[in-house]
């Protein structure tokens, strides 16, 4: 997942995972595809259009598709997600200046 470094300077990106997400190979098995989609779905409302994005990839998931084949369209989604994972709002730190709500559960 996608996270950050919180220090007595502030919050930053933890440059660590992103570096991380920009090496990620395209995935060459359903089960990888599966772990990728999911792990860019945590974020979904956040990366605009989303569904239409993912759309090239989530075909390789049907029971009768082959597996995933790094086409150009698939490869371009697969990269445009990714570019997604590093860009704000996901990364954006909130305002200091303006008041704002942090939601966390028990872990």
């Amino acid at each position: 997942m996608v996270g950050h470094i919180v220090s007595k300077d502030g919050v930053a990106t933890d440059p660590e995972k992103l570096d991380r997400i920009s090496k990620l190979p395209f995935p060459a098995t359903k089960k990888a595809l599966q772990g990728f989609l999911g792990m860019v779905g945590y974020y979904r409302r956040f990366i605009h259009m989303f569904a239409a994005k993912a759309r090239p990839l989530t075909r390789f998931l049907r029971e009768d598709a082959p597996a995933p084949t790094e086409d150009e369209v698939s490869k371009r989604a697969f990269e445009q997600l990714k570019s997604a994972l590093q860009l704000a709002p996901i990364l954006r730190t909130p305002n200091w200046s303006k008041p704002f709500l942090v939601y966390c559960d028990a872990s």
